[in-house]
């Protein structure tokens, strides 16, 4: 970026800084600094509406009214507060132009740089310069090597999600003293601590109980109620004063908001009002008040196929208002938190269900700023100042600065963090790990279920069975993700490089190993075990099928906020849209039998006639590695259910088998299929205080 001068200020396009000539600087705000940016880039020709929206907000979906508002802004810092001065000159229903361009001087650039990462998706984290090693500030390469294994970099995201896995490598961590709060076995994830910091109100998850409890930090005194089986109470707020608790019921698949009254870090339920209507299908989380506890702020939605939009409940009048309008291309907005001046609303936007974007509205004037994207799904954001934002991912607490435009990791944890929560200075977070995972078969001559022995692991993701009954899965075992292999009565480590830290899929495709990354697939030579990735920037691309007979991937692709198959020919490398809509799919034979994103039910498509027919009605999926398909059967797994439809028998519901814990993938071959199931782990609320 350019720097320019004028006869009254100099402007530090890189770093949003506006330095006056007696000395004095402004830090802009960066639509002031994108709006300034674009006046001098035309060099004193007209900048219309469209193109200044494109500029600055990368939309055109606003009105000149907003770009007024904020030419005006502008104004106040480029006049000096001098009425002759007139920088900026409006052009009536065209747009806006810089006055005097002549007088002004392009200079070099002699601010410190700031290292841009760019992904494909044009989002940028700025890292500083003084903050990178030496071996980072040599330029980028198309390839780069881990721990003696090359991974062939095909695309820049995931250099990105490297980086930023790895962003300890170059950047300071403060120390932080850390106290554990809770005590209790289970799971304990939601919580919320008043602003005096004396109480502390969470749930507690076991496997047959959950329990509501509320504990005063300081005493250690608790209030323990237990909860009726098939009730979740969960997303707390508290008002500022304390003395008011809003939460969320959810009982199957009703959500209803309530409220009671604090006493003496006691939850007075008997005397709970609703505040919500309990609507089937409806789902409410992620609760903030504004300051005046007048109002709550909470993502609400349906379905899956129904993102979660931000609202605002009066709670005077009762009016409830949206804010916010995500596209369908994802789970939507949620996780609202208001910062300390009461005057942005943070929150996150998903994006494919597979990494998030951090955006702020500004409720004075109803303008929305993206502010960053990250290569990962977060679950919550707090405001730790007017200036950062915090959130965790992994094992990892992270900052960003709404001033620098930087993400900063500040603490590297043992075990991974979630849900993080400032209040006055102290960070709260829940800490430890949610699952354990063990694998288990289901012997398709029999539709037995038999369980592999359980252990503290996360093992999971299994591949199918070869002819010699091994198979590969995920697992934690060497206290890092890696992909091992089943022989029996031993497993053997394949790799555990840190290139695999974030894969979530796993597939046997024969000479190579298929696992995804956010928007990558990858392949593992099963005898080099050189890491590479095959195709990057598919969106989705972690909801694939792989068909071992015709060498395809299947996944989906969002079109119109509407979903169509899409299949790559490993062989040749090539994509090909199937012409027919679904969001799930599996090959299997010459046929595709596949879901659609908002209509239930199993179909089969033939791609040589096109025709496609249902199979079963009443079946429902989002996610492909849920369901599989073999010559007699279709296997579902549904919540802690394992359903099975018989192929020969027009598709009949023959067998549903109650598991004992949560399974999340599964694949097959002839004889047998391979799942994985979740059980709880065990984690805890932590306090983190910032060592002097």
């Amino acid at each position: 970026m350019q720097t320019y001068k004028t006869p009254h200020w100099t402007f530090y396009s890189a770093n949003n800084e506006l330095i006056y000539s007696d000395g004095k600087s402004v830090q802009l705000a960066a639509r002031h600094n994108a709006c300034l940016l674009a006046l001098l880039e035309a060099k004193g020709e007209a900048v219309e509406y469209d193109t200044m929206l494109l500029k600055v907000w990368g939309t055109l979906f606003r009105d000149t009214n907003t770009i007024a508002s904020v030419v005006s802004e502008l104004r106040k810092h480029i006049n000096c507060g001098n009425p002759s001065l007139k920088y900026i000159i409006t052009i009536p229903k065209k747009g806006y132009r810089f006055n005097n361009y002549e007088e002004v001087e392009v200079l070099q650039d002699n601010v410190q740089p700031l290292y841009n990462i760019q992904s494909d998706n044009n989002s940028t984290l700025k890292i500083k310069t003084s903050e990178l090693t030496s071996d980072l500030k040599k330029p980028v390469n198309n390839g780069f090597n881990l721990k003696n294994k090359k991974l062939l970099i095909l695309g820049s995201f995931l250099f990105l999600a490297f980086l930023l896995s790895n962003i300890d490598s170059f950047l300071s961590f403060k120390e932080f003293t850390l106290s554990k709060l809770t005590y209790e076995k289970g799971i304990e994830y939601d919580f919320e601590v008043s602003r005096d910091k004396q109480t502390l109100i969470y749930t507690n998850e076991q496997k047959d109980n959950s329990y509501l409890i509320s504990k005063n930090i300081a005493t250690g005194e608790k209030q323990v109620i237990k909860l009726e089986p098939g009730l979740v109470i969960t997303s707390f707020a508290l008002s500022a004063d304390g003395n008011q608790l809003a939460f969320i019921e959810q009982k199957e698949d009703r959500s209803c908001l309530y409220m009671a009254r604090i006493s003496d870090s006691k939850i007075q339920l008997q005397e709970k009002k609703l505040i919500t209507t309990c609507d089937d299908n409806s789902f409410l989380f992620s609760i903030e008040f504004s300051h005046s506890t007048d109002e709550i702020f909470y993502a609400k939605g349906k379905d899956m196929s129904d993102p979660y939009t931000i609202s605002k409940h009066d709670l005077a009048t009762g009016l409830v208002r949206n804010l916010t309008s995500p596209p369908t291309t994802g789970r939507g907005d949620y996780a609202p938190a208001l910062s300390p001046d009461g005057r942005k609303l943070a929150f996150i936007r998903d994006i494919y269900w597979e990494r998030s974007s951090v955006w702020t509205l500004d409720l004075i004037s109803g303008e929305t700023l993206k502010l960053f994207e990250f290569p990962s799904v977060i679950d919550k954001i707090s405001w730790h100042n007017d200036e950062t934002i915090i959130f965790t991912h992994a094992n990892k607490l992270l900052a960003y600065s709404t001033y620098d435009d930087e993400i900063e990791n500040i603490l590297k944890a043992d075990f991974p963090l979630y849900m993080p929560r400032s209040v006055g200075g102290t960070i709260y977070s829940s800490a430890g790990y949610l699952h354990n995972a063990y694998l288990s078969k289901i012997q398709l001559d029999t539709l037995d279920v038999d369980n592999n022995e359980q252990s503290d692991y996360l093992e999971h993701t299994p591949t199918r069975a070869l002819d010699d009954k091994s198979y590969y899965f995920l697992s934690n075992r060497s206290n890092k993700i890696g992909i091992w292999q089943n022989r029996g009565s031993a497993s053997q480590l394949i790799t555990d490089s840190d290139d695999l830290a974030y894969a979530t899929t796993l597939t046997d495709a024969g000479d190579i190993l298929l696992t995804t990354t956010p928007s990558n697939l990858i392949q593992i030579d099963k005898k080099t075990g050189i890491i590479s990735i095959l195709k990057s920037d598919i969106p989705n691309i972690e909801n694939y099928s792989y068909s071992e007979q015709s060498k395809k991937i299947l996944y989906s692709r969002e079109a119109g906020e509407s979903w169509y198959l899409e299949s790559y020919n490993l062989k040749t490398q090539k994509k090909s849209l199937l012409g027919v809509s679904g969001y799930t799919g599996h090959f299997f034979d010459d046929m595709i039998y596949l879901t659609e994103f908002r209509e239930p039910g199993l179909w089969e498509y033939n791609p040589n006639t096109r025709e496609k027919r249902l199979l079963i009605s009443d079946f429902n999926s989002f996610f492909t590695n849920k369901w599989a398909v073999t010559n007699d059967y279709i296997f579902l797994l549904d919540k802690q259910n394992l359903k099975v439809w018989d192929r020969q028998e027009a598709y009949t519901l023959v067998k549903t088998i109650k598991l004992d814990d949560t399974p999340k993938h599964i694949s097959c071959d002839e004889k047998e299929c391979i799942f994985d199931q979740y059980r709880l782990g065990s984690t805890g609320i932590v306090s983190l205080v910032e060592s002097n």
